[in-house]
């Protein structure tokens, strides 16, 4: 729904697919991080040896998560907003 981000520091009005370009090409600076473009089917471990099992059935193995997740604007049927 969102054409640009709002409240986003350092990104306000920017579209959102603007900031995940910028994000990922950022994060090639380290060559330590893989990005995964994949649904997490399970999750198990501790700090320093978590095993992700992915849709594609690839088990991926880390010391650290980062969890990602998009959200869905749901705009109330209030009059007048918008």
């Amino acid at each position: 729904f969102a054409g640009h981000s709002h409240g986003l520091l350092g990104h306000d009005h920017k579209p959102p697919l603007a900031i995940l370009a910028e994000a990922r090409q950022q994060l090639t600076r380290y060559p330590t991080i893989r990005l995964v473009d994949a649904r997490a089917e399970s999750v198990s471990g501790a700090i320093d040896d978590f095993s992700v099992v992915t849709d594609d059935n690839e088990t991926l193995r880390a010391r650290r998560l980062i969890l990602s997740y998009g959200v869905i604007d749901q705009m109330p049927d209030v009059p007048g907003f918008a």
